[in-house]
């Protein structure tokens, strides 16, 4: 997530995206070059069936450059997702009301980064086995596709902060 003052640049090869994702690109260039990133992700059930929901959504810009998505994060700024709200709630047994007022601010803006993950590691508490630790996460992503990193490394330019 971005300081104060500063960006966040992702650059993704557009020849690592499927062809149907470059063809939305493609349609929605014109439009609409807002996007959200779902961060962390949860696994649950959704009617019988394995979910992949992002509990957290942070708001972001693109655009399309030569050969690649330039995707940029200006602030530090993570809203819940409401499709994982009501899924989550179902699960841990929270009411989807009471479980969205934990991550509500009153001006309706969204939480930082680190304040978004304390207060999903007091909510789920009792749904997971460990901690919850931004740097684990990021640690462990890092180790398990360890080799998927080194096939996309030439593909995916590095994170850096802009000022």
């Amino acid at each position: 997530m971005p300081d104060d003052g500063q960006v966040v640049r992702l650059r993704i090869a557009l020849d690592a995206l499927a062809d149907d994702f470059r063809a939305a690109l493609i349609r929605r260039e014109a439009n609409e070059n807002a996007l959200a990133i779902g961060w962390p992700l949860a696994i649950g059930r959704r009617t019988g069936v394995p979910t992949i929901w992002p509990i957290g959504l942070i708001a972001a810009e693109w655009r399309r450059t030569e050969g690649f998505l330039e995707i940029e994060i200006a602030a530090d700024d993570v809203l819940v997702n409401p499709a994982w709200l009501r899924g989550a709630a179902r699960s841990a047994g929270w009411k989807a009301a009471d479980l969205e007022a934990i991550f509500a601010q009153a001006d309706g803006i969204g939480l930082e980064a680190q304040d978004f993950l304390a207060r999903l590691r007091d909510a789920a508490a009792s749904q997971s086995r460990g901690s919850l630790n931004s740097l684990r996460i990021r640690e462990r992503r890092c180790r398990s596709s360890a080799t998927t990193s080194s096939k996309l490394s030439t593909k995916i330019g590095p994170v850096r902060p802009v000022a």
